[in-house]
């Protein structure tokens, strides 16, 4: 529909020259803009001019061109300028603009979520979180909180206002990322897409000096995707490892143990970021770490956890002490500690009695030989 504009603050306007002054959009057609104020002098370098855009047939965004007459000359500025329909469901900003795309560091994958907030305008009235959807990529993302920020009467175009926080599911490759809001609006579902931009976190294993390495453990937060000293720790800082405690130190060569194993400093963010071998003799086996568990809070300062692990099968002929160690490498900076785990060696063959007692008995004593 047709609607006045803001005011258009104009520099360098030809005063003394301009014999005219005229307005039009131009977009799949051309339409004329009425002048609506002005010129009207602010002061000797700003004009200010009021103009009226007109009703457009069309859904896009045109250009507005204003064009001044100075002598022979038509001199022409232009601003970009959108057509939309008044009730439609759309996103009108969103904050922040860009999200990060995943990252590695020491070969661990960083796959940051980013919290955004979009401003909704004509988002249906009382729908709850339940009722959205919002995708990245086709990617599920998460709602953090939905709020009505002005609500308006029915009928009443480009009025009511929605304010959207979404966690973003990760991006993992740069270029424009595709974000999609779905709603139900009561007799269907109204959509928007829209195209957000990425960007490459910060590189850690460079930014943090050669005497510091990266925390692993709080880099997984969208907050340390821009370069911040704060994520690197002194390499001397970061405690030794050690080894709690063991619920299993005992077991036979066939094994099958699931062995707790509770530790201090092994600051690890998956399964495979531990390394477990077991060594006896001339025999060194890798054993897989089955679950990880961290408290709350852990960093490369310090951190308590524990893991879970299946004590493996050994051929040995007589019982033998075995050697756990548990490996954790960030850089240059390595992490170990170990435990001790007896084999008991399997029983074989068909059973005998070595010994017995008492070897013979009077009639008169009623023993029973068993």
């Amino acid at each position: 529909s047709a609607s006045l504009y803001d005011d258009i603050y104009l520099v360098n306007f030809p005063w003394e020259t301009y014999s005219a002054l005229n307005a039009n959009v131009r977009g799949s057609l051309t339409l004329p803009v009425s002048i609506a104020a002005g010129p009207i002098k602010v002061d000797n370098q700003v004009t200010r001019i009021r103009i009226k855009l007109p009703a457009y047939p069309a859904l896009e965004r045109v250009l507005v061109f204003i064009n001044v007459t100075s002598g022979a000359l038509v001199k022409s500025v232009t601003f970009d300028y959108t057509f939309f329909d008044g009730f439609a469901f759309r996103v009108l900003s969103m904050s922040p603009e860009g999200v990060p795309v995943s990252t590695s560091v020491f070969g661990r994958t960083f796959a940051y979520k980013t919290e955004v907030t979009f401003l909704i305008a004509n988002c249906p009235q009382g729908i709850t979180p339940g009722q959205l959807n919002v995708t990245v990529n086709e990617y599920a993302s998460q709602i953090v909180s939905l709020s009505h920020e002005v609500t308006c009467q029915p009928g009443i175009p480009d009025c009511n206002r929605t304010r959207l926080k979404v966690l973003l599911a990760p991006v993992s490759s740069l270029g424009n990322a595709s974000v999609k809001l779905m709603v139900w609006n009561g007799s269907g579902v109204s959509s928007y897409l829209r195209s957000v931009a990425t960007y490459l976190p910060c590189n850690y294993e460079t930014f943090c000096s050669l005497q510091e390495v990266p925390d692993v453990l709080l880099l997984q937060g969208v907050s340390a995707a821009k370069c911040d000293t704060q994520f690197c720790v002194k390499q001397m800082l970061v405690p030794e490892a050690s080894i709690a405690s063991v619920n299993q130190t005992v077991g036979v060569a066939s094994g099958g143990n699931k062995v707790l194993v509770e530790f201090s400093n092994f600051p690890a963010l998956q399964s495979t970021d531990i390394e477990i071998s077991v060594s006896l003799s001339s025999v060194r086996l890798i054993v897989a770490t089955e679950s990880l568990s961290l408290a709350r809070g852990a960093s490369l300062r310090g951190s308590t956890g524990s893991l879970v692990m299946t004590v493996p099968v050994v051929r040995i002929d007589a019982d033998q002490l075995a050697t756990v160690s548990l490996k954790l490498s960030l850089g240059s900076t390595i992490r170990t500690a170990s435990f001790e785990y007896q084999y008991l060696r399997l029983l074989s063959g068909n059973a005998s009695v070595g010994s017995f007692s008492p070897v013979s008995i009077m009639r008169t004593d009623e023993l029973k030989l068993q």
